[in-house]
């Protein structure tokens, strides 16, 4: 199709609407910053980070030993606690109350020995009846039915006798059905809780209930020994961490040598796993973590692992091999608790004042790969004076693309690091603009733009990547001299539809070749800017145009998945000015934003939401925008939408070029306003924001979970807080983690995440299962992010409950 002069000019101006902006980093590094060590992690579901320690100040406030840490590395100054001496270990209760426990005497002034529970902003539960124990509190562990054991040096607890081991009722009593005597004749460092009620302990104990014992042993839910549990490690070993697998076996670690020096792997009657590798460590394990996917975090105050260099931390696979794809993140001191989150980031507290040669006191936040998170600074700022930024999209390794102008020296696309260091392997030159990226999930890259080459070969305006930049020649459009491309989606079939300057939509198999099959006609009277895909296959089309196959469809319009123009969707007069960008919510209802102040008739200025047949939502109302438009949106799972573009005081606000927006389009005034103008807006796994080459903090924290229910027969991704909103999920599963069977794609569940039911049979026992979901943003919201989460299932086909790893250890 011959594209005339003046639409192709059309989609220049829309796309250089946006001032060019010389790169700063921003500060998004994680860095609370604690002036003494840190003993104790525990995550609260809505992402914050509690921790305790020897510390009387953190990011510069007064916080005695307890703090509670923000998903963006500040202190949460709603939280006020106190204590007067060391706190090791802390747990969260379903009710958000705080256990904390360690080798104090007062909290918040009042006489609490070694162990109180606090209200969810950090003042004392009078309802916790606990007057203290008489030695040190080292570990802590919750039952289901809310009684805590609790294990350490101690030989009394509420006056009652109880050696290193007891159990407290829910209200802080001693729970007298619980064998506490003679109990152990050393110090319990650690406890892990098995589904079954039994309780494991590891210490440095040589004596439990009278009689020998090695540094592990596995008791009754009434606290008695349970004698068919008969652990294989050396005699003499001192056991400071052990976590539960989900197949039953359990982890230990501590200083031990024998067989297997400082890790050891048993079966779940205590013999040792043969199956487990021996990386060795060459000095102490105090703490153990495993991620979703099954491989194994390990801290403490080794330097080496199996060799290799691994300085207090180090991931190992699941056979116990080392897993090179985790770097060596040379902490410089003891590694005393991590915490994985679930957005596979991992909480490190100890010792350590510098993380990778950067400045970390005590506490630091590493991402899954190793990689300190750290303020952001891609390479490239400052190449050239200024540069403009439209495409953004990530990998699911976390890489980020950006498209744009003057992106360097050699061209449009870059590729860099989640640290913004360049990605020496990717190689890329191209003579325009790029508008679109979008990364497919084999590791390929679709790019979309104004370009007519590629590494001095003719490409018009749409071309298939390589993971190292080179084209791939397997993919073959056909576009004219002069068509631009600023969207790109991809749909569950791999088919590609675009978008842009052609003034139609296209769309092509996943080889490059039209697909004759999909029949939108004669398309629009001006460019198309913006699509966005339903569930059902349904296609909404944004842009500048006022009418589609000679029918009046002022700036939107739905097609149906054969091409087709559906009539259900029923606009009215519809908005009066372009829409740029547009999401769908789980619950059907359409999101638009744009250069508009009208929606039939109706004041919207630049923002809208619309129902499901294409009606005014009149319950969403943004408010008055002083000036320009909407660029870019994406929505958070918590249904707030966040937007960009050239606007100025956004509802009033003092939002000028960035703001977020609750579900009913008041302006969040929780999200600071950073005053920068910018057409691209991406989000990572983190919730953090890329906004044109800045990344920005988050101050809510990305929440998500796979799980299977217990028939086997439905996946559950789910997603809160500040993670991104996918427009699709697909669900597969794998026996070995590496060839992987399509289960299905999966259907939005509003306020909840994707679910996929009613699988023909259940999923097997030692499997894994993986959630993808395709993201939109960039500017036009035409480039796409992808994100992944990875479960192993073990053989019992459930995951577990996240348990605590609270290790004192010397």
């Amino acid at each position: 199709m011959k594209i005339e002069a003046i639409l192709i000019a059309a989609l220049i101006v829309a796309c250089a609407v946006s001032h060019s902006f010389a790169a700063t980093a921003s500060s998004d590094g994680y860095d609370p910053n604690a002036d003494a060590p840190v003993y104790a992690i525990a995550l609260q579901p809505d992402g914050k980070a509690l921790i305790g320690g020897d510390f009387t100040a953190v990011g510069g406030g007064a916080f005695s030993r307890i703090a509670r840490i923000n998903a963006d590395g500040t202190t949460d100054t709603v939280f006020a606690a106190q204590a007067d001496g060391r706190v090791v270990a802390i747990a969260v209760q379903p009710d958000s109350k705080i256990l904390i426990s360690g080798q104090f005497n007062t909290v918040n002034g009042a006489m609490h020995n070694c162990i109180a529970r606090l209200n969810a902003d950090g003042t004392i539960d009078d309802t916790f009846l606990a007057t203290g124990a008489n030695g040190f509190v080292n570990a802590m562990a919750l039952e289901p039915g809310g009684r805590i054991v609790i294990g350490g040096d101690f030989t009394r607890v509420n006056g009652a006798a109880c050696n290193r081991i007891a159990r407290l009722m829910p209200n802080g009593q001693v729970d007298t059905d619980f064998q506490s005597v003679p109990g152990a004749d050393r110090n319990i460092f650690a406890i892990e809780l098995q589904r079954d009620g039994k309780i494991l302990i590891a210490g440095e104990y040589t004596e439990l209930d009278g009689t020998p014992h090695s540094q592990i042993a596995r008791l009754n839910a009434n606290g008695s020994v349970d004698p068919n549990f008969i652990p294989g490690i050396a005699a003499g070993s001192t056991v400071t961490a052990v976590k539960l697998q989900v197949d039953g076996k359990i982890l230990l670690g501590g200083c031990f040598g024998g067989s297997r020096q400082q890790v050891v792997r048993l079966n779940p009657d205590g013999s040792i796993d043969a199956m487990f590798g021996a990386a060795d460590a060459d000095d102490a394990i105090g703490a153990l973590a495993t991620q979703p996917d099954g491989r194994i975090v390990m801290a403490g105050a080794f330097r080496t692992v199996g060799g290799a260099s691994r300085n207090r931390i180090a991931r190992l696979n699941l056979d116990g091999s080392i897993d090179p794809a985790f770097a060596d993140p040379r902490t410089s001191d003891t590694i005393r608790a991590i915490a994985v989150q679930s957005d596979t980031k991992i909480l490190i507290a100890g010792d350590f004042t510098r993380v990778q040669d950067h400045p970390r006191n005590h506490i630091a936040k590493l991402y899954a790969d190793a990689s300190i998170d750290k303020n952001f600074a891609p390479y490239f700022a400052g190449k050239e004076d200024q540069f403009s930024v439209y495409a953004a999209g990530l990998d699911m390794e976390g890489n980020i693309y950006f498209g744009g102008t003057n992106l360097g020296y050699l061209g449009k696309l870059r590729i860099v690091h989640k640290d913004g260091s360049a990605a020496q392997a990717f190689q890329f030159n191209n003579d325009a603009q790029v508008y679109a990226v979008s990364p497919q999930a084999d590791g390929k890259l679709l790019i979309g733009g104004q370009f007519t080459r590629i590494s001095e070969t003719t490409h018009f305006a749409i071309a298939r990547l390589n993971f190292n930049g080179s084209v791939d020649s397997s993919f073959n459009t056909t576009l004219l001299v002069g068509d631009a491309v600023n969207a790109l989606i991809i749909q569950p079939d791999g088919k590609i539809l675009i978008g842009g300057s052609l003034c139609y939509i296209p769309r092509f198999n996943s080889d490059g070749s039209l697909d004759v099959n999909f029949k939108p006609g004669s398309g629009t009277d001006r460019p198309i800017l913006s699509i966005a895909l339903q569930t059902d296959g349904k296609i909404l089309v944004g842009g500048d145009f006022s009418r589609f196959n000679n029918l009046s469809c002022p700036y939107i319009l739905r097609l149906n998945a054969n091409g087709s123009i559906d009539a259900s969707f029923k606009t009215s007069s519809g908005p009066n000015n372009g829409v740029y960008a547009i999401i769908i919510q789980s619950d059907g209802k359409v999101l638009i934003g744009g250069s508009f102040d009208q929606y039939n008739g109706v004041s919207r200025n630049h923002v809208a939401r619309l129902n499901a047949d294409g009606s005014l939502d009149v319950s969403f109302d943004p408010g008055p925008i002083t000036e320009g438009g909407v660029r870019s949106m994406t929505l958070q799972a918590d249904g707030k939408l966040i937007i960009v573009g050239t606007f100025k005081d956004f509802g009033h606000s003092g939002r000028n070029g960035i703001a977020r927006l609750n579900t009913n389009g008041s302006v969040d005034s929780s999200f600071k306003s950073f005053n920068y103008e910018a057409d691209s807006l991406a989000v990572q796994s983190d919730g953090k924001l890329l906004v044109s080459s800045l990344r920005l903090a988050n101050p809510d924290a990305a929440c998500q979970s796979l799980s299977i229910s217990n028939d086997g027969y439905t996946v559950i991704w789910n997603l809160g807080g500040s993670y991104p909103w996918p427009y699709q999920v697909l669900f597969e599963t794998s026996t070995d983690g590496i060839a992987w069977k399509i289960l299905g794609w999966g259907f939005p569940v509003p306020s909840f995440g994707y679910r996929l039911n009613n699988l023909s049979k259940p999923i097997q026992q030692n499997h894994y299962v993986r959630a993808t979901g395709w993201v939109a943003g960039g500017v036009f919201n035409g480039s796409v992010s992808l994100h992944r989460s990875v479960l192993w299932a073990g053989q019992t086909g459930l995951p577990i409950s996240a348990a605590h790893d609270w290790a004192l250890y010397r």
